[in-house]
């Protein structure tokens, strides 16, 4: 291979390794949900109507137990360490496990929604900053800043005597003041899934005692359909015309006598 032709080469190799490096080029892709699937198997909006029940799915032991249970798989993690120094390797050491002891759990805050957003918080020690720990908000308080579909802060809502304050994530060179976790996200999205999701239907079956839900499962609603029609034989109805009295549910004719009697059952 001459020169020439290995100089082509680099010069392919560089272009094709630029490209391959560089961004996405599907950067800020936007899933479409397909709005015919939130109407499958009987299920009323589940997607919807979860965001309104959270707080009271929270209440219930049962739920409560289950999800404590989901978030102890973090529990038990083992970490190592390697540094250039004792100094520094004791330093990121302790960091560590203060930020799995107090930070996970903080963060595990955004299985419910799906989502959550928080401060971290420092403090000096021994003339070192150090991670101090995070402050929670709530999912619906709280949105993720993009610029160029990237994530670059987290704006929070309903702070007193300033509005909306805006938390600003870490850079190579200062600390992060807004971390932004999504749960189980789907389709690259910065949003992810509650995780009682699956229990939102089994929960309002054993909590939400109304009939809402046998009722959809069966597909009988109020005035939805009919019941049994039960007719009576005219002679059966027939009374003396000088009766002034007139058998119940029964109409009269032209001639004054009284016809069919319909009986509807109405299953409510």
């Amino acid at each position: 291979m001459d020169a020439t032709t290995n100089g082509a080469g680099s010069a392919l190799k560089e272009e094709l390794e630029k490209t391959l490096t560089a961004e996405p080029l599907t950067l800020g892709y936007k899933p479409t949900l397909p709005m015919w699937a939130m109407y499958t198997d009987a299920s009323y909006l589940p997607q919807i109507y979860i965001l309104r029940d959270i707080e009271l799915m929270l209440t219930h032991p049962k739920v409560m137990s289950a999800l404590d249970y989901y978030k102890g798989g973090l529990s038990v993690a083992e970490t190592e360490t390697t540094a250039n120094s004792p100094e520094i390797q004791s330093f990121v050491e302790q960091h560590v496990e203060r930020f799995w002891e107090l930070g996970v759990t903080q963060i595990q805050g955004g299985y419910e929604y799906g989502w959550i957003g928080l401060e971290p918080t420092y403090r000096e020690s021994q003339n070192y900053l150090i991670w101090d720990s995070l402050i929670q908000f709530s999912p619906r308080d709280v949105f993720l800043l993009t610029q160029d579909f990237a994530p670059i802060g987290v704006r929070v809502k309903n702070v007193p005597n300033k509005g909306n304050v805006d938390l600003w994530m870490g850079t190579e060179d200062v600390p992060a003041k807004g971390l932004w976790y999504a749960h189980r996200p789907r389709h690259n999205r910065y949003y992810g899934q509650s995780q009682l999701l699956g229990a939102w239907r089994p929960w309002r079956r054993l909590a939400w005692k109304d009939g809402a839900e046998t009722v959809t499962d069966t597909g009988c609603y109020r005035f939805a359909f009919c019941g049994p029609l039960i007719r009576y034989p005219e002679e059966d109805l027939q009374i003396a015309t000088n009766t002034p009295a007139t058998p119940p549910g029964t109409t009269l004719d032209s001639q004054g006598r009284p016809g069919d009697m319909l009986v509807t059952l109405l299953v409510l």
